[in-house]
Formats: C-alpha cells, sequence, structure tokens
C-alpha cells in the first residue's frame, strides 16, 4: 500500500505479510557499500538516487549486484518525494502481544464436548479451547471460500492442514458446488503426498457426505522441473535457498494445475494451510526445543518461526501462485485466528511430553469435527511429500538452507 500526502509517501506492508512487497534502494555512489536493508534501519538515507516498490524483482541468478528486501511488516514508512529522506513508524494495527506464560490455562468443558475429542491426545486444559479455536477457523475459513467467481481450490497434501480447512469449506458451501483438490508429485503415485491425499479424500467422503471433491493429480518429472526452474528462481528471489526452490517447485506446478484453451473453470482461489505448523508446533525443531530447553524454548521457537512468516514464507509463495494468475488465501493466518493463538498459552496448543502431541489443539478439533483418522497424521513438508527435493539430477550434496547455484 502507497499513500502520497504533502509529498510525503506512506508505505506499508499488510500486517500479516500475505501479499509480496518488495523495496529495493539505489545510492548516487554504485560502488557505495551501503544496502537496501541499511536504508529500511535509518542508517544511510541521505545519499539515495532511488527507491523502488515493487511485488517481484527482476532477477540474474549470475549477479552479485541485486539488493532487493522484503518490505518490514512492522512498520509504516514515511518517504519524503524529494529528498527520499526516511523515518520509520512502528504501525499500530499490529497484533496483540503473545502470552509469555509457561504454564497452561485450565478450563471446563460440557461432557458433549468431551465425547467429540480423543482423550489421550487431548488433556483437560484443551477441551474448551479447541471448540473456541474451531469456531475462529471456520469463520476465517467462510470469508476466503465465499467471495470468488471461479470454482474454489486447496493445495492438497492429505494432511491435518489442509483435510481441516477442506472440511469447514464443505460446512460454508453449497452442496453442488464441486471442491478440487490439487495434488503435486514428482514420484507418481509413489510420493507420499499422493497415497496421503487419497487415504485422507475417502475420510472427507465420509465426513462430507454429497460432497463431490475433484482430486487433480498433477504428476511431474525431472523434465518439467529443469524447464520451469529459472522462472520459481525469478519468482522466490530474494529467497533463495535449495528448500525455496523445492516448495516453490511445487506451489508453481500446483497453482498451473489447468493447461490447455479452455480456462473458463480454472480455479483462481486456492486454499492453503500455511500457518498451521508455524502457530502450532508443528515442526521437527518444536519437539526439539522443547526435549532440550523446555517451555520456554519451545515458546521462543514458535514465535521465532511466526514472525518470519512474512520474510521467509508468505513473500515467496505470493509470488511464486501469483505468477500463474491465482490468488493463496490462508485462513490460518486469518486475523483474528492469529490472535487468539497468540492469547493462548503455548501449552493449550501443543506440548510434547508423549509423542504425537504436536499441533494437539488442531488434531484435537479434527478428531471432533470427523476427522479422526486424519488427526493422527505426521507431519511432512511439501518439498519431501511431494518428492521435488533435490529433484536438480545433480549429485552435489545440499542441505535446505545452501544457496541455489548456476548450473
Amino acid at each position: 500500500m502507497v499513500v502520497i500526502e504533502n509529498e510525503i509517501a506512506q508505505v506499508a506492508r499488510d500486517t500479516g505479510g500475505r501479499k509480496s512487497m518488495l523495496i529495493h534502494v539505489q545510492y548516487y555512489d554504485e560502488r557505495s557499500s551501503n544496502t537496501t536493508r541499511d536504508y529500511m534501519e535509518g542508517k544511510e538515507t541521505s545519499k539515495v538516487k532511488a527507491i523502488t516498490f515493487t511485488s517481484v524483482a527482476p532477477y540474474d541468478i549470475t549477479s552479485t549486484k541485486l539488493d532487493y528486501e522484503e518490505l518490514d511488516t512492522r512498520y509504516i514508512y514515511n518517504i519524503d518525494c524529494k529528498t527520499l529522506g526516511l523515518h520509520r513508524n512502528i504501525r499500530q494495527d499490529v497484533l496483540p502481544p503473545w502470552n509469555m506464560s509457561l504454564v497452561p490455562l485450565a478450563a471446563q468443558t460440557t461432557k458433549a464436548q468431551q465425547a467429540d475429542l480423543i482423550p489421550w491426545l487431548c488433556p483437560q486444559t484443551l477441551h474448551a479451547h479447541v471448540h473456541d479455536f474451531g469456531q475462529a477457523l471456520s469463520e476465517a475459513t467462510r470469508k476466503r471460500v465465499r467471495k470468488r467467481s471461479r470454482p474454489l481450490a486447496f493445495l492438497f497434501s492429505g494432511g491435518i492442514d489442509c483435510s481441516v480447512l477442506v472440511k469447514l469449506a464443505h460446512d460454508h458451501l453449497p452442496i453442488d458446488e464441486v471442491i478440487i483438490l490439487l495434488n503435486v508429485s514428482f514420484a507418481g503415485e509413489a510420493a507420499p503426498d499422493r497415497i496421503t491425499a487419497r487415504s485422507s479424500l475417502t475420510i472427507l467422503q465420509t465426513a462430507c457426505p454429497n460432497r463431490k471433491f475433484e482430486l487433480r493429480c498433477i504428476n511431474k518429472a525431472l523434465l518439467d522441473y529443469q524447464a520451469a526452474k529459472d522462472t520459481v528462481l525469478a519468482c522466490m528471489y530474494p529467497q533463495c535457498t535449495e528448500m525455496d526452490i523445492s516448495i516453490g517447485m511445487a506451489l508453481y506446478w500446483a497453482s498451473r494445475s489447468l493447461e490447455g484453451d479452455d480456462c473458463a473453470d480454472e480455479p483462481i482461489v486456492l486454499i492453503s494451510g500455511l500457518g498451521a505448523d508455524e502457530q502450532l508446533g508443528g515442526y521437527r525443531h518444536h519437539a526439539k526445543a522443547a526435549n532440550l530447553g523446555g517451555t520456554a524454548a519451545l515458546l521462543h521457537s514458535v514465535m521465532e518461526d511466526c514472525e518470519r512468516l512474512p520474510y521467509r514464507n508468505l513473500g515467496r509463495d505470493d509470488r511464486v501462485i501469483a505468477n500463474n494468475g491465482k490468488e493463496a488465501r490462508f485462513p490460518f493466518l486469518d486475523q483474528d485466528v492469529v490472535s487468539y493463538l497468540r492469547d493462548l498459552p503455548i501449552l493449550n496448543k501443543c506440548h510434547f511430553d508423549e509423542p504425537g502431541h504436536d499441533k494437539c489443539l488442531l488434531r484435537c478439533f479434527a478428531a471432533s469435527i470427523g476427522l479422526g483418522q486424519i488427526a493422527h497424521e505426521k507431519k511432512r513438508a511439501i518439498q519431501f511429500g511431494s518428492r521435488t527435493a533435490k529433484m536438480d539430477g545433480g549429485t552435489r550434496k545440499t542441505k535446505g538452507h545452501d544457496q541455489v547455484i548456476a548450473r
């Protein structure tokens, strides 16, 4: 968002960072060591020649001079249109502070509520929160599936995050509307996400009687990966790690699900489950933090993942998906859902005293809406579930955080 008044440009990204916005600063002295990051932090604003705001940046993997940054969601940037001087203000529409309590919040529930839950998975401290969390997530889903002019599609691995959203969408949509499920595989029917998708679809068909689902199995191979690589690299920049290209590749082909001339029925809204793992303790490193440093370390790890979502994930995903003319929507990142979860003590969302208690708040909710079997599904990253990881055919041993290199 850019608003210009009295020769002052006010620039800000949406609070959650769901839409991409990049900034690039050009200095008069091209040999200067000053960077775009310096300008954003107010360290050097007097030698600026030009400022560029854009949703996607020009990209050349061989260049060392590119200097674009994801715009920080915490600030409103006030830029003097004459001098390009910068003053930044902390925005007032930010989310509520985190609940730093390391003790779970007790809650009372009715017998009917308790009957819907999984006893081994849901301690007493979770029962009532499952209902409140479910209401917030259901409303967030409703808002994102109703306003559109084309068919609705889900990025669908068959895991708990996307399956819960599909069930909630079913509750809010006309029964004669088809729900499209997009599943990408670089290993055909052998990919873990393809196997899980088919299994979860069977469960959803039972939980959603009379609903027609269309599972679109998008099968790709090494040649498809290589053909799309330059485009995906350009879209995901300034993110440029091996993990980014693996995730970006799966999103790229999912958002290009319908090929050919007849695109009248092609979905343009894609629902994503992004945000569940970050907020609800769904990653392995959350369990590691809890095991090594206790509840305080777990809370810090979850907070860190949530705070970097706009810079680490959302900008990249928006650019890749939007490149194919699609819009990604994220019910788990609805402001009311995020606010509710930030206000809830960490042990009311997850705990690791026993195996399988990551995202236990979400797992309990899944069981309460008829998805008990899916509630037991383990977390599997999209790049491994779809088999896009290390698809480049090289022999070099790489890790997810390694930078993508020109080949």
